[in-house]
């Protein structure tokens, strides 16, 4: 069994808030600078294709890993 891990995605709930409230998941706390290489949020549709690449025959001998799909931030 593999896993998508994801960063915080640009979902319903997020985009209902103030972007002040959100701010600081693209945002080191007490950072200068944005963390994740991207520096946004994701949007679903990317964590999405993420689990179907899984899923596919396209994964063939992909097994049993964490896919981290957050924009770099699991390297920094």
């Amino acid at each position: 069994m593999s896993t998508v891990l994801s960063w915080p995605i640009t979902a319903l709930g997020y985009r209902q808030l103030p972007a002040k409230n959100y701010r600081h998941l693209a945002l080191g706390a007490g950072s200068t600078g944005v963390r994740g290489a991207e520096g946004r949020l994701g949007e679903p549709s990317e964590i999405a294709r993420a689990a179907l690449f899984l899923a596919s025959d396209d994964s063939g001998l992909v097994i049993g890993i964490e896919l981290s799909v957050d924009g770099g931030t699991a390297q920094i």
